[in-house]
């Protein structure tokens, strides 16, 4: 999956070069609204569990 991910973030890349800069949601090709996406997830997903490690730091079992 790295290689996926590593090709659509030379795809996003690229488009932004060619766009001039971030364009707008709606003017992106699909894999860069999917990446975004998935990026968003991903974020989240690290989020939650750095709440998670400090919760379990602060209130052991």
């Amino acid at each position: 999956i790295d290689g996926c991910v590593q090709k659509l973030v030379h795809i996003m890349n690229q488009y932004n070069d060619f766009v001039g800069g971030d364009a707008p949601l709606a003017k992106k090709p699909d894999a860069i609204k999917i990446l975004d996406a998935w990026a968003g997830r991903e974020a989240q997903s690290a989020e939650r569990e750095a709440q998670s490690a400090k919760h379990r730091l602060y209130h052991p079992a």
